[in-house]
Formats: structure tokens, C-alpha cells, sequence
């Protein structure tokens, strides 16, 4: 005789047959194989194996597990879950479960869970194929597209995911980017002050000391001065966040002198995702500057006005120890800067007082030194701008001595 068994219940396998003999009423030549067994009181027994797939939630080069992420594996062919069971590193966990009426009857459809330090493995999953979604991801990372995967009746799993034996999703770190430029500039902006504030996480306990960054100034705040490239973040933890220039106007390596946005931007990421931006500048705003977010590449670009430089009229009288002006006496006027660097004169006029007429001025070959001859009115210089000057006379009208420098 042989025990066959023609189809197994959901979630199991079918077990090998059982061949036996019946001789002058007596059983003999059993054969069992696999989990099939005799008990003591002679009773043939066939054991189903359960069937199983393992899911293994792992960090994008990391190879090991990551804990914290909540999964759901649902049915694609309206099999019923009701039976299944979940275990890590041998000890039960809890499941979750999702029901929907199929028919007349309440099945159970999907069953949710949480990733931890080793793999999961479901137990009593029926044939059939099944999605695998993560519902939420770690702190510091972004959730992962949904995974297929599929059981036959022998329990073999097949899935483009598959390594190792498992379905393995993995989870790429939550990564943001902050750009510091120059309104309309191609290039970053270096020489701003930046601080990066986590002001509340979503997870208790969770800090920015977790990203690693270079410029952690504690566990809640990161702070730099922008560079040649944008500053790249990792592992940022979900929460609560504000973005802020900090000092004062400062010059960049262009050259010219830039403003502070006076307000900071706040945000919060979920998921590793930049969410719920609240943003009081104005895109455009050439007086002030702005904060403009790209949600879907996860980037922050702070846009600073640049500042219209500050200029000064200065007259200059050339008199005798009388009170007279004097004319035909050659003056100079040279400048340096905080830095000490020689001031261009590019946009700086002399002019004549009372009918607000130019002067004939001689500029030096890099500009750097303007002169003009005196007449019998002020000379009006207009557009200096911040520095140290020198007056210096050149030469003196006849019947008079060259003045000190001013």
C-alpha cells in the first residue's frame, strides 16, 4: 500500500509517501521518509512542513541587519494569513494583521511587523505571490520601494531581491543637500555661516551625533561656513529642524559683499524626507535673499542678496593759509581696504563744486590712483567706498610750498 498526500493544507508543504505491506493480517516493510514517522502504538503519521520565507531588512552596503523598520508583506492572490507566524533568531514576535471580507468570510490579507537584529522569518505562508512594503523606516533613513516575491506549492521563493536565501530589502540613509549661492549665481557661495538646528526628534533619544558630520558643534546642532561644494548630510534622524545664516554681512571669494537672511527656515523630515516646510522669504527677493527647498532631491538652496556697497561724497578744498583757494596744484588720492589691498577707482568722479561739472581726472594704468588739478572750487569726490584714503600733492602752484598728506 502507499499514503500519498495529493494536496496539503495553506502554508505547508506535502510530506513524502508512506509504502507499507499488509502479509496474513500483519503490517510489515514500512517505509517512511522525511518528518513522516510510527508512533508507539503503531499509528502511521504523516508531518506537513510549514512553508517559510525569510525577509532580511538590511542598510545599502551595510550586510548586516537594520532594526526599527516597519514591514508588511500582503497577499497578491487573496490567500487568507490568518495561520502565519513570525520568528527572529528563533523567538516569536508579534504580528500584525490587516483583515478584509472575501466573500462571506473575514481573511486576513496582510501581516505587519517590526525588523530587528536579525532576520524574519514567516512561517505557514500559503503559495502565492506577496508584496513586501515598508510602512516607515529607521531614524536616518529613506523608505525603500516595495519588494515582489512569490512561493510555489514546493515553498521554493523567487524574487528579483533575493540573496542569500532571503528577500532582502535595503534601506539607503536619509541624505540632504544645502547649497549656498549668490542670487542668480551658478557656482557656491563661499564664506557664509550656517547652523543646522535639530530642534525636536521624532524618535526619543535620537541626536545629529548619529550623521557623523564633521561639523557637529553638539548633539542638536551643526554649524559650517560654506565651501567650493554644497554640504551634503547623512543619517539625518526625523524631527523637527531650522536652517540659518548666522554673523554678519560677509565677503565672498567674488569679491563682493553679501547679506545675512534675516529669518531661518524650518522644516521636518519624515521617513528621511524633507516635509511641512515653513518658509517666510520670498523667492526672488533680491533686497533680502531666500530659502527655496526641492523636496523630491531633498535640497536646500540659500540664496543671499548681494549687498549695494556703501559709497561717500568727500570735498576737498586746496587753499592758501589765508582761506583762498588755490589753483593749479596736483593732488592724488589713493585708498586701501580692510585687507589692505589697493582700492580701484572705477567708479569714483571728481567734480566741481558749484556748477557740479567733472573734473579732468588721470587715473593710473590699474586704477588704483586718481588725480586732478585744483581750481578755484571744492572738488567734489563721489563714490568712495569703505576704506583708508591718502591725499597726497603732487605738485604745489607756483610761489607755494607742497602741503603734508591727509
Amino acid at each position: 500500500y502507499t499514503l500519498h498526500e495529493e494536496a496539503a493544507p495553506n502554508g505547508y508543504l506535502k510530506t513524502t509517501d508512506i509504502t507499507f505491506e499488509i502479509q496474513n493480517g500483519e503490517i510489515t516493510n514500512i517505509k517512511v521518509d522525511g518528518n513522516n514517522f510510527i508512533s508507539e502504538d503503531g499509528t502511521l503519521v504523516l508531518v506537513d512542513e510549514a512553508i517559510s520565507a525569510t525577509i532580511s531588512k538590511q542598510a545599502v552596503g551595510a550586510g548586516k541587519e537594520l532594526s526599527g523598520a516597519k514591514l508588511t508583506v500582503t497577499t497578491n492572490g487573496g490567500q487568507d494569513l490568518s495561520e502565519v507566524t513570525a520568528s527572529q533568531n528563533g523567538t516569536e514576535i508579534a504580528l500584525t494583521q490587516t483583515k478584509e471580507t472575501a466573500g462571506d468570510k473575514e481573511i486576513v490579507k496582510a501581516v505587519s511587523f517590526t525588523s530587528g537584529n536579525d532576520a524574519t522569518v514567516l512561517t505557514q505562508l500559503p503559495a502565492g505571490e506577496y508584496t513586501l512594503t515598508e510602512e516607515t523606516a529607521p531614524d536616518g533613513y529613506t523608505v525603500a520601494e516595495s519588494i515582489t516575491f512569490t512561493i510555489d506549492a514546493d515553498g521554493n521563493v523567487t524574487s528579483e531581491a533575493l540573496k542569500d536565501g532571503a528577500v532582502t530589502m535595503l534601506d539607503a540613509p536619509s541624505e540632504i543637500t544645502i547649497s549656498k549661492k549668490a542670487i542668480g549665481g551658478e557656482d557656491e557661495l563661499e564664506g557664509a555661516n550656517l547652523k543646522l538646528t535639530l530642534v525636536e526628534s521624532s524618535e526619543e533619544g535620537a541626536t545629529l551625533e548619529q550623521t557623523g558630520d564633521k561639523d557637529l558643534t553638539d548633539s542638536m546642532t551643526i554649524t559650517w561656513t560654506s565651501g567650493e561644494t554644497a554640504k551634503t548630510i547623512t543619517n539625518l534622524p526625523d524631527g523637527k529642524y531650522t536652517l540659518e545664516e548666522t554673523g554678519e554681512e560677509f565677503t565672498g571669494k567674488d569679491g563682493k559683499n553679501y547679506k545675512v537672511i534675516p529669518s531661518a527656515l524650518e522644516f521636518t523630515v519624515e521617513n528621511g524626507i524633507i516635509t511641512e516646510v515653513t518658509n517666510s522669504t520670498v523667492e526672488g527677493d533680491e533686497e533680502n535673499g531666500f530659502y527655496t527647498v526641492d523636496e523630491k532631491s531633498n535640497k536646500i538652496t540659500v540664496s543671499d542678496a548681494e549687498r549695494e556697497e556703501l559709497t561717500v561724497d568727500v570735498n576737498v578744498s586746496k587753499q592758501d593759509l589765508g582761506g583762498n583757494e588755490v589753483i593749479s596744484a596736483v593732488i592724488t588720492l589713493t585708498g586701501t581696504d580692510e585687507n589692505g589691498e589697493s582700492i580701484a577707482f572705477d567708479n569714483v568722479t571728481v567734480s566741481n563744486s558749484k556748477d557740479d561739472t567733472n573734473k579732468d581726472i588721470n587715473e593710473s594704468e590699474n586704477n588704483t590712483s586718481i588725480q586732478w588739478t585744483s581750481s578755484d572750487d571744492i572738488a567734489v569726490i563721489t563714490g568712495l567706498t569703505d576704506g583708508t584714503y591718502t591725499l597726497h600733492e603732487e605738485a604745489a602752484p607756483n610761489g607755494y610750498l607742497k602741503t603734508t598728506d591727509i
